[in-house]
């Protein structure tokens, strides 16, 4: 069993220890919070992490939620 992960080049995302990594996070940031302001999404965050809750009533609903919730997210890629 290994416990090693490979090595491969991030294409995406904020650049880590950059000058301007803060500016960015905080851009990429406001697009996601402006994508969740509604009352069957919640959003957690603390320093660098982020948590995308969803509620539903039913498991209908929820599913929709769910998937409104990855379509707004690949938006924000």
């Amino acid at each position: 069993m290994s416990y090693k992960s490979k090595i491969s080049q991030s294409t995406v995302g904020v650049p880590q220890g950059s000058m301007l990594g803060p500016i960015l996070f905080v851009v990429f940031m406001n697009d996601i919070n402006s994508e969740c302001l509604t009352p069957n999404f919640l959003l957690t965050e603390y320093a660098d992490d982020t948590n995308l809750l969803v509620g539903g009533k039913t498991i209908p609903k929820l599913v929709g939620n769910s998937t409104t919730l990855f379509t707004s997210a690949e938006r924000c890629r």
